[in-house]
């Protein structure tokens, strides 16, 4: 997890971001194994559920306005996922308190019958502004953007996916439109309804990400996922 503060509007947010879990629930080491007596010993284990919900409550302690986000790619991973699938996401997500996600590749894994359990479960909205589809359910709980309000100032968050999850993944029965087009018209429109702030929270890898921050107009930060760069 990693957490940012800046001011937009006299508002000060407070930006708690994930992304690439792949149900790692469990603390690792440095080898990205699950952590040994002497990991712990040592104090070389790093991450895990239990570990981001402490970083997170003592930042929403100590911060007024904090959203917490994740940009996609929870699905696949360990055996939390082999094993519980959907249900093990869904229940430590709502744990934390997650205020919103973007879909990532792996969310497609299994398809939609993999994909909507998750979608009916999560207590908080799950985003993919570019994602089409004809299935009624999807389009009923897949949201576009999501709109918080703090203070009287409206932030909107935008989720987008990378369309190569049509080859990375088992999405066929949905269709993937441009991140950049769609971001663009519906930063416009939020902007006409009077939103504040806009934030795009998407899983298209760094590359797409800086192509956003250059291209869009009215996005104030991006929020990206897929590539698993380190900041």
């Amino acid at each position: 997890s990693f957490a940012l503060s800046w001011t937009v509007d006299s508002l000060q947010l407070t930006l708690i971001h994930t992304n690439d879990i792949h149900s790692r629930f469990t603390p690792i080491n440095n080898e990205l194994k699950d952590c040994t007596a002497a990991d712990i010993a040592a104090n070389k284990c790093f991450g895990g559920a239990a570990k981001r919900m402490t970083a997170v409550r003592r930042i929403r302690k100590k911060y007024k306005n904090v959203l917490f986000l994740d940009a996609g790619d929870q699905y696949q991973g360990t055996l939390w996922y082999v094993l519980f699938r959907h249900k093990a996401i869904a229940d430590v997500m709502n744990a934390l308190r997650y205020d919103a996600m973007a879909l990532g590749n792996h969310e497609f894994d299994h398809a939609l019958a993999g994909l909507l359990p998750l979608l009916r479960e999560a207590k908080f909205p799950i985003m993919a502004a570019n994602v089409a589809s004809d299935n009624e359910e999807l389009q009923a709980l897949l949201k576009p953007y999501t709109i918080f309000t703090f203070d009287d100032v409206k932030v909107g968050v935008i989720g987008y996916v990378t369309p190569l999850t049509k080859k990375l993944s088992k999405a066929h029965e949905v269709e993937f439109e441009d991140e950049i087009q769609v971001l663009t018209r519906i930063a416009a429109q939020l902007k006409e309804e009077g939103v504040n702030m806009i934030i795009a929270v998407g899983h298209s890898g760094i590359q797409m990400d800086r192509l956003i921050c250059q291209k869009v107009p009215n996005i104030d930060i991006v929020v990206g996922g897929h590539t698993n760069t380190f900041l």
